[in-house]
């Protein structure tokens, strides 16, 4: 069977995976017999103990994932408004658009 691979999993499975590992490593439970239980890789499996070692359960908690909101914008939210008043009600013809 295939190792599931935790990037293409939800939030909550992800979460709920490391809760597996923190738990096993607490019961002394190799790295390698981690892995064949939980069906996960023994890197995905070495990563969530050395994250929980340096943070402690706060390794659990998945992070938010992405770009802030209006991080990297081109223009600022009054800018966008005149060219949102701009273009409504506008034919892209009109606007010399294709």
């Amino acid at each position: 069977m295939e190792k599931i691979d935790l990037r293409h999993v939800s939030t909550e499975t992800r979460e709920t995976i490391r809760k597996q590992v923190v738990s096993l490593l607490k019961k002394k439970m190799k790295h390698a017999d981690i892995a064949d239980v939980l069906n996960i890789s023994v890197n995905a499996v070495h990563r969530i103990s050395k994250s929980y070692k340096a943070k402690g359960s706060a390794c659990i908690k998945e992070k938010t994932r992405g770009r802030k909101f209006g991080e990297k914008r081109q223009l600022n939210p009054e800018q966008e408004k005149e060219i949102r008043k701009i273009l409504i009600d506008k034919d892209p013809q009109q606007m010399k658009l294709s």
